[in-house]
């Protein structure tokens, strides 16, 4: 008899719940078949822009990155100094290992691909020390430093 009096209440209640939620189904469902209103839009009713942009470019700033040569004002005095120029250098990375246990140092210089150990010459590129993400150079009278260069997978 207990379980009688519970289905005479759960029933109603389930009843009710299954028709609120085919309702909410049925009016979504309802409103996706709407006929969207289309308004038409004319193109002569649009004016034509009557002048036309124009602008210029002022390129008459300092080179930022310092590639361009230093010029000369023609003024005496302070004159600035250049430098040497360095032939085009690319550090791919180091070798060690072997029976000697030597470090080696692949280089690019100029095009052509060198390994190289600490002393070495080449081009008039002495070879100072090699680390493992950069290696010390001397050419003409200057130390530099080159970092190695990023690997591109």
């Amino acid at each position: 008899m207990k379980n009688k009096k519970m289905v005479y209440f759960l029933l109603p209640a389930v009843i009710i719940i299954w028709g609120f939620i085919i309702y909410r189904v049925v009016t979504w469902i309802g409103d996706k078949n709407m006929e969207v209103s289309k308004s038409i839009v004319k193109k002569d009713n649009f004016e034509k822009p009557k002048l036309q942009d124009t602008f210029s470019l002022l390129l008459n700033y300092s080179d930022p990155f310092g590639l361009s040569q230093i010029k000369s004002s023609g003024k005496k005095g302070k004159t600035k100094y250049q430098g040497t120029t360095w032939p085009a250098i690319r550090y791919f990375g180091k070798i060690s290992g072997g029976k000697n246990k030597k470090k080696l140092a692949t280089l690019n210089i100029s095009g052509v691909n060198a390994i190289m150990k600490e002393g070495d010459t080449c081009k008039g590129i002495k070879l100072i020390a090699i680390h493992r993400s950069s290696v010390l150079l001397y050419y003409k009278g200057e130390h530099r430093e080159i970092d190695r260069e990023p690997d591109k997978k």
